[in-house]
């Protein structure tokens, strides 16, 4: 599960999603940064989520992969729709 934060420049994947994506890894320390493909939505450069952060548990979705997908934010309740790059 992704949090959406349009505040956010960067996209963040929290240290358990990261190293659950290395998958059986010799390496049992989680990344700074990888590049991941979430779907059919464009690679981005996902950084781990900072350990002294609110969100340290947390994936973000941040603008720069939101910037890449047709997004649209729509009144009060801020609702919005995701869609492939492939999807016109």
């Amino acid at each position: 599960i992704f949090l959406c934060d349009t505040g956010s420049p960067n996209t963040f994947i929290c240290e358990e999603g990261m190293l659950a994506l290395l998958g059986n890894s010799s390496e049992p320390v989680a990344p700074q940064t990888m590049f991941v493909q979430m779907a059919n939505f464009p690679m981005v450069e996902a950084h781990i989520s900072p350990k002294h952060s609110k969100f340290h548990d947390v994936n973000v979705i941040g603008m720069d992969l939101l910037s890449h997908l047709k997004t649209t934010i729509l009144g009060k309740r801020l609702e919005f729709e995701l869609s492939s790059m492939s999807d016109s």
